[in-house]
């Protein structure tokens, strides 16, 4: 996939989950658990769901 043209879904997961820029753990698990669904269910790129793993460990609070 090229760059910027990310999937409507991995556009959605980041506004939904990474709007304050940092996470609580139960922020992240939440994050992380979307993450997986999305994947699993073909709605992001393997490089997108990577990514989303990224920026959800990045904005863990405290990390």
């Amino acid at each position: 996939m090229e760059a910027g043209k990310n999937s409507i879904a991995y556009r959605i997961w980041g506004l939904e989950h990474l709007h304050y820029g940092i996470l609580c753990k139960a922020e992240y698990d939440l994050a992380i658990l979307t993450a997986d669904k999305l994947y699993e269910e073909g709605k992001v790129s393997r490089d997108e769901y990577l990514e989303m793993i990224r920026l959800a460990c990045g904005a863990l609070a405290g990390s």
